[in-house]
C-alpha cells in the first residue's frame, strides 16, 4: 500500500510536470507541483496510518505527528522526480536559473524541516506521549526535562568538540552549519549501525515490550 502511495504521488508529479512546463512560469509551477503532489502524498500516508496501526486509545496527535515524519522521510520521492524531468527539460539559461533557484530552496526546506522534525518536534512528542502526568502542563514540562538533559548533554560535547577545533585554527565559523550536517549523518549511521545483528531483534522487542502496560506492570512487581 505505501509503496501505491509512492507511485500515486511520483506518477502525478512526472504527468504533470510534463503537460504544464512552459518557458516563463517553470519556477511558479515547480512550487504548483510541489504542492499537489506532497497534498496527495499526505493524503496516502494519513490513510494508512490511521487504516493499519489504528488504536481507540491512541491520542489524535500521534497520527498527525507519525504522518509528518512519514512526509518528511519520503519528501524525496516528490522532490527527486521534479529535479529530474526539469533538469532534463530546461533549455534556456533563464530556465536553469530559476529551476536551480527554485529547487535548491525546497531541497533545504526539506532538509531543515526533516532536521527540526527528527531532532526536535517528534523526540518531545514521544516523550509527551510516555509521561506518566496527568495534566497537559505536566506532561509537556516533564518531555522538555527529559530532552533537555538530553540535548544539552550533547550540545556541550559538541561546543566543547566546535571551541577546541577552533581554537586549534581547524575550523572557522563559516563551516559550523557543514559540521552540524556531518554530525547529523554520524548520529544516523551510528543508530544504523546499532540495529544491525542483534540490534535489530532487540531494539524493536523492546519498543514492543514497552507499548505494552499489563506486561510493564507484571514486570515491575516481580
Amino acid at each position: 500500500m505505501l509503496g501505491g502511495a509512492v507511485a500515486v504521488a511520483a506518477g502525478a508529479v512526472k504527468v504533470a510536470a510534463k503537460t504544464t512546463l512552459t518557458s516563463s512560469t517553470a519556477s511558479s509551477h515547480t512550487i504548483t507541483l510541489g504542492i499537489v503532489a506532497g497534498s496527495i502524498f499526505a493524503v496516502c500516508i494519513g490513510i494508512l496510518v490511521v487504516r493499519y496501526p489504528y488504536h481507540r486509545a491512541t491520542p489524535w496527535y500521534v497520527y498527525i505527528g507519525i504522518t509528518v515524519g512519514y512526509m518528511c522521510a519520503f519528501s524525496v520521492v516528490i522532490l527527486l522526480p521534479l529535479d529530474i524531468d526539469y533538469s532534463m527539460t530546461a533549455t534556456t539559461a533563464e530556465d536553469q536559473l530559476a529551476h536551480q533557484e527554485t529547487m535548491a530552496g525546497l531541497w533545504e526546506l526539506a532538509y531543515n524541516t526533516t532536521l527540526i522534525w527528527a531532532y526536535l518536534c517528534s523526540p518531545i512528542m514521544n516523550q509527551y506521549s510516555r509521561s506518566g502526568w496527568n495534566t497537559i502542563g505536566l506532561r509537556l514540562k516533564d518531555s522538555l526535562s527529559v530532552n533537555g538533559v538530553f540535548y544539552g548533554t550533547i550540545l556541550t560535547v559538541v561546543t566543547t568538540g566546535i571551541v577546541t577545533l577552533a581554537l586549534m585554527h581547524k575550523i572557522d565559523i563559516t563551516n559550523i552549519y557543514g559540521i552540524l550536517i556531518a554530525l547529523a549523518n554520524t548520529w544516523g549511521l551510528v543508530l544504523l549501525v546499532s540495529l544491525l545483528a542483534w540490534g535489530l531483534v532487540d531494539i524493536p522487542r523492546q519498543i514492543w515490550k514497552s507499548a505494552r502496560p499489563a506486561e510493564g506492570i507484571e514486570r515491575v512487581y516481580q
